[in-house]
C-alpha cells in the first residue's frame, strides 16, 4: 500500500515532513492497525462495542481479514437482542462471515424477542428488499438446521 507501485494515495510522502498523511481514520484506530500489522496484536484501550465495530470496518477497508476476525471474536461477547440486527448488518457489509453467522444464530435463538421488537420493525422499513430477503432466508435455513440437529440429538 505504501509503495508507489500500487498508486494508493497513502504512498505519497510529504517532502517537507517526511510523513504519510492518512485521512479518515482516527489515530486511536490507526494505531491499533499499525500495531496489529507489525505484531499480530494490538492494545485495546476501550472494550466497547462501538470501538470494535469501527475497528472492524477500518480493518476491512485496509484488507486485514485476520483483524476482522479478531474484532468479530470480541464483538460476539457484546451481542444483545437490541443490537443483534445492527451488528449483523455491519458484519454482512464488511466481510465478517463468522460474526454474521453468529448474529443469525443469536437472532434465531431469541426469535420472538427480536422479531417482535421496535428495532426489527424499524430495520424492515429501512432495509433494502434484497438484503431483507437474504437475512430472512438465512434465518429460515438456520432454524431448519437447528431443528434437524435437535432431532438427531434426541435419537442418540
Amino acid at each position: 500500500m505504501l509503495s508507489s507501485k500500487y498508486r494508493f494515495v497513502e504512498s505519497t510522502i510529504k517532502k517537507d515532513t517526511g510523513c504519510i498523511r492518512v485521512e479518515g481514520v482516527p489515530k486511536s484506530y490507526f494505531s491499533c492497525i499499525i500495531q496489529y500489522m507489525y505484531s499480530d496484536l494490538f492494545y485495546i484501550g476501550r472494550q466497547e462495542v462501538e470501538f470494535f465495530l469501527k475497528l472492524l470496518i477500518f480493518a476491512d477497508y485496509y484488507m486485514l481479514p485476520r483483524l476482522v476476525e479478531i474484532c468479530s471474536s470480541y464483538l460476539k461477547g457484546f451481542i444483545t437482542s437490541k443490537n443483534a440486527l445492527h451488528i449483523l448488518l455491519i458484519a454482512h457489509s464488511h466481510n465478517a462471515i463468522q460474526l454474521e453467522q453468529f448474529c443469525i444464530n443469536y437472532i434465531v435463538s431469541h426469535e420472538s424477542e427480536i422479531l417482535n421488537s421496535r428495532e426489527f420493525r424499524s430495520f424492515k422499513r429501512r432495509a433494502q428488499e434484497g438484503l431483507l430477503q437474504a437475512i430472512e432466508q438465512s434465518l429460515l435455513l438456520e432454524k431448519q438446521e437447528s431443528y434437524v440437529q435437535m432431532c438427531i440429538n434426541n435419537f442418540k
